[in-house]
């Protein structure tokens, strides 16, 4: 007898809303992280080997294919001179405007 696959309810929707929410910051938070190594003149490879991270894992960070702990965060906000709030909180704002202006797909007619 095949399983029975039970209906999607509003909380799964939920998660997967806030999992694309958690993707969006994840994209947030690398963007902010690769200017800000940017503008303090460090490659990737200066700023991984100071925090004690692999280039890959650095890269994926920046990308937003991974999700780094808060201890990871304070590594970055510590070697790169800037608070921790200010690495999230422009992250946010990054987050928000990137909603904000995003263009909505056109219906088919």
């Amino acid at each position: 007898m095949p399983a029975v696959r039970p209906e999607v309810g509003k909380d799964e929707n939920v998660a997967n809303d806030r999992s694309n929410e958690s993707r969006t910051m994840e994209l947030s938070f690398g963007k902010v992280l690769a200017s800000l190594r940017k503008e303090q003149g460090m490659s990737q490879q200066e700023l991984a080997d100071s925090a004690g991270y692999s280039l890959r894992y650095m890269g994926d960070l920046e990308r937003g294919a991974k999700s780094p702990t808060l201890r990871t965060m304070q590594n970055f906000a510590v070697l790169l001179n800037v608070p921790l709030s200010a690495l999230i909180l422009e992250a946010e704002k990054l987050m928000k405007d990137g909603r904000r202006f995003r263009k909505r797909p056109q219906q088919r007619q």
